[in-house]
């Protein structure tokens, strides 16, 4: 969860506005209280697919701030990247023009619990790298072609950051692949 405040720290002059589980938005300590605070969208996976898709579409098309969603959902214990969950981003990306920044985060998986992070946060190091940026308009691209750009550039990404191959299970997962890690 520790990425949701590194991404907010990647926004220059606005705050970003995060699609996040609902059930981050009580419990976790800060996270929490930033989800209502500057009422993010809390959905609930497995819910009212319909519905919620509908909320996600309104949520985004009406924000004046940057929208924030985690298609990887988690990391697998070593930090590669699953694959996407593209329901919400194809409907994210749908609900109008965007400029897109793929961020690319590395190290914070090292830390998976909140005591292992306490314990060895003097040890702890992040990097975030903008992988690219994609302009998107509903009416002119191919939304699944674009998504499946935006999952290699973090990948490729990723392995540069981590001076590894593409042909990682990074790469591995950007064709539906699950890795042989589970989370």
């Amino acid at each position: 969860l520790l990425d949701i405040p590194v991404v907010f720290a990647t926004v220059p002059d606005a705050y970003p506005r995060v699609v996040t589980r609902a059930s981050y938005g009580k419990g976790v300590p800060l996270i929490s209280h930033m989800l209502r605070l500057y009422r993010h969208l809390l959905v609930r996976p497995g819910g009212d697919t319909d519905f919620q898709m509908r909320r996600l579409e309104e949520f985004a098309r009406g924000s004046e701030h940057p929208v924030v969603i985690f298609p990887e959902g988690h990391r697998t214990r070593d930090g590669e990247i699953l694959r996407w969950k593209k329901g919400g981003l194809r409907t994210v990306l749908r609900a109008r023009k965007w400029r897109v920044h793929v961020l690319t985060l590395d190290g914070l998986w090292k830390s998976l619990s909140l005591m292992e992070f306490t314990r060895n946060i003097s040890k702890v190091e992040c990097r975030v790298v903008e992988a690219d940026c994609f302009e998107f308009d509903p009416q002119r691209d191919d939304v699944d072609a674009v998504i499946l750009r935006m999952r290699e550039a973090m990948c490729a990404k990723l392995a540069e950051m981590r001076g590894t191959s593409t042909n990682s299970d990074t790469q591995r997962g950007a064709y539906g692949a699950q890795p042989d890690i589970a989370k």
